[in-house]
């Protein structure tokens, strides 16, 4: 059997029959999903303190929703005292394990020097992490940074992705270079 044909009928075999989620997985994504409510529930109640310990629980097992929330507490001094870098390291662990939201944060911790020493390369690197994962943030950072570096196109590219997305500034930067295009030189 050709390679080629193999792949095919191992993608078609993937979309007739995705793959099944085990019982226990299934138990266990459930169980997640409750708790992160829960903590969500006892957040905007204002119980900060008990809501960090649910995160926290959430995080340590693994769980990437508890481990950006337990990150923001601690950047934000909500239920903990504030600190810019444990809020880092738990940016960190959800951006390794894939969290586009997170990538961001950790790029951002890099540029400013918020938590961690200030590294303009590792920023880079994150940011483009989180605009793969179409974070709006990421990609307005990006657009931008090519734009004011003289790569309009690819800059402006970025720019409409985040506008597309939602970013506010990235569509206010777009608007104002379209009035500024309709009054002419």
């Amino acid at each position: 059997m050709s390679r080629r044909l193999y792949l095919l009928l191992v993608l078609c075999g993937a979309l007739i029959c995705p793959p099944v989620i085990a019982e226990d997985d299934q138990a266990r994504v459930g169980r997640e999903m409750i708790q992160a409510l829960e903590a969500y529930a006892v957040y905007k109640m204002g119980d900060y303190e008990l809501a960090y310990k649910r995160y926290l629980a959430l995080a340590e097992a693994g769980n990437r929703q508890g481990m950006l929330n337990v990150a923001n507490m601690h950047a934000l001094g909500q239920g903990v005292p504030m600190d810019h870098a444990l809020a880092f390291q738990w940016y960190l662990r959800a951006a390794e394990a894939g969290d586009p939201i997170a990538q961001y944060e950790v790029g951002k911790a890099y540029d400013l020097g918020q938590g961690v020493e200030e590294d303009l390369s590792l920023a880079q690197h994150w940011y483009k992490q989180a605009a793969e994962g179409n974070n709006p943030d990421a990609l307005w950072e990006l657009g931008k940074r090519d734009y004011d570096h003289e790569r309009l196109e690819t800059g402006l590219a970025l720019i409409r992705r985040a506008a597309e997305a939602g970013q506010p500034t990235a569509r206010l930067f777009l608007h104002q270079l379209e009035a500024e295009a309709s009054r002419g030189p």
